[in-house]
């Protein structure tokens, strides 16, 4: 484990991996090594997630900058697992837990809403764009009188979603007023990164 850190410090999946074995042999009497150990796990817990999250962020990213919203999507949703059983199991409270679980259900509702509720925008969008290039203004007309409905439902989708990532965030504002030293490490945290797409914030917070 020692000569791990020392040698190896960047393989945190083998540091993880060593921690989680070292727990299931460590002497309960030993204070020191169990508080050694159960650093050094939430250092490499957090570590491994945040460069999934990392990869997940830019194979988004690449979805995105090819126009394939949808599969971008289902790559950040992919995500949403990050540090969750270590969220559940801290011991957080049963409040703060249900409001994760709401505000996560909410998070789902939105993400099985994307594709009906964006289709309609992108089909009007583009032939909005077509009757333009063509001159057609009676199309422009009848297309913008279209538009409108489906991008208001498109727009309050999003909203909702901002009103989900805000209540995240102050959860995770509550948690930190209580432990100030966890700074990005917590399930929360990697929740709203994934809707921000701010892949720079958790590298310049953590550890």
């Amino acid at each position: 484990m020692i000569l791990t850190l020392l040698n190896d410090s960047d393989n945190s999946e083998k540091i993880l991996a060593l921690t989680r074995r070292l727990s299931e042999l460590e002497n309960e009497s030993s204070p020191l090594l169990i508080s050694f150990v159960s650093r050094t796990r939430d250092v490499a817990e957090f570590n491994v997630s945040r460069n999934r999250l990392k990869d997940i962020l830019e194979r988004g990213r690449e979805f995105l900058d090819k126009g394939d919203h949808i599969a971008a999507l289902q790559t950040y949703a992919g995500g949403m697992y990050l540090m969750r059983d270590e969220f559940f199991a801290a011991g957080y409270g049963a409040a703060i837990e249900n409001e994760v679980l709401l505000e996560t259900e909410k998070i789902n509702a939105i993400l099985a809403s994307y594709r009906d509720e964006s289709a309609p925008v992108g089909t009007i969008s583009a032939e909005l764009a077509g009757a333009v290039n063509s001159g057609n203004l009676a199309l422009v007309s009848d297309l913008n009188y279209r538009l409108t409905p489906a991008a208001n439902s498109f727009i309050r989708l999003r909203r909702s979603l901002v009103s989900t990532v805000n209540a995240i965030d102050k959860i995770m504002e509550e948690i930190r007023a209580d432990d100030p030293e966890i700074g990005d490490r917590n399930h929360l945290s990697f929740l709203s990164r994934l809707i921000h797409g701010d892949q720079e914030k958790i590298y310049r917070k953590g550890c």
